[in-house]
């Protein structure tokens, strides 16, 4: 004689599968989440690269060659789009020779920076982010767009005085508790400090030092006079990046990338 299941089993068995399920689809929808969290904390590490990264040694990326972090473009709220779109009032990038049209410092100081021997890189050379084809704002993997603040008040981006310094997602969960964010800056900080020394000279003399630096597609720069053997000659808060030093005493020009931080330049007698 054949039996069939009761009522009682079957129940049981549809609430075994049904608890089954329930945890094959958690399980599934934490994986999803890991996955989607990977996904952005690679995304946040790919906009740091853009904006800062060494590569053979050199520095590149959007800091290096435009002098600056990215800004703000839109009074409303931030976004990245300069890592993309060229700014305004930008140029491309060339290695362009330090004279009057291509400054971009003060008038007063041209006269004692301009020196048309002296050739600077400078300018926008990107995308240096990508975004797909057929957008014009960036998402992270949930479909939230990375911007200064948006509609729930949580800000993937983070600005100071109208630069972005940083970068953040929110997680799986959406909301402060799973925030990660990650400096646009380098690990020493956005500047860089110069010190110059001379292997010797005449202790009563003075050595006038100039630097070249990218600015937007222009050339900035700064110039001290100072007997270097009383001390060093510093220029501070220089963006990180290739920089051009002349000096009076050799009269040679020097190719330096300078990192975040303290950089040392030893220049020998001529």
């Amino acid at each position: 004689m054949k039996r069939g299941f009761t009522l009682i089993e079957m129940t049981v068995v549809l609430v075994i599968l049904a608890a089954l399920t329930h945890l094959a689809v958690r399980q599934l929808s934490q994986m999803r989440d890991a996955r989607l969290e990977t996904v952005a904390d690679r995304q946040l590490e790919e906009i740091r690269a853009a904006v800062y990264a060494r590569a053979n040694g050199e520095s590149t990326g959007f800091l290096a060659d435009m002098g600056r972090l990215p800004r703000i473009t839109n009074t409303t709220n931030a976004t990245l789009e300069e890592l993309w779109i060229c700014p305004a009032g930008a140029r491309d990038f060339a290695l362009r020779p330090a004279v009057s049209n291509n400054f971009s410092v003060a008038t007063a100081d041209i006269g004692a920076l301009e020196d048309a021997d002296v050739y600077v890189p400078t300018g926008w050379r990107g995308p240096y982010l990508h975004i797909p084809f057929g957008r014009d704002e960036l998402l992270d993997p949930w479909g939230n767009p990375m911007v200064e603040k948006d509609a729930a008040g949580l800000a993937r981006l983070t600005v100071t005085n109208g630069w972005i310094t940083a970068v953040s997602h929110y997680g799986a969960t959406g909301q402060r508790r799973g925030k990660r964010t990650l400096p646009l800056a380098p690990p020493q900080g956005e500047t860089s400090r110069l010190v110059i020394t001379f292997a010797a000279a005449d202790a009563a003399g003075m050595v006038t030092c100039r630097w070249y630096g990218a600015a937007d597609g222009w050339i900035t720069g700064g110039v001290t006079n100072d007997a270097p053997l009383a001390k060093p000659i510093i220029f501070s808060d220089l963006a990180p990046g290739l920089k051009v030093i002349t000096d009076s005493l050799t009269g040679t020009a020097r190719y330096i990338d300078l990192r975040p931080g303290d950089n040392l330049l030893q220049i020998p007698l001529p």
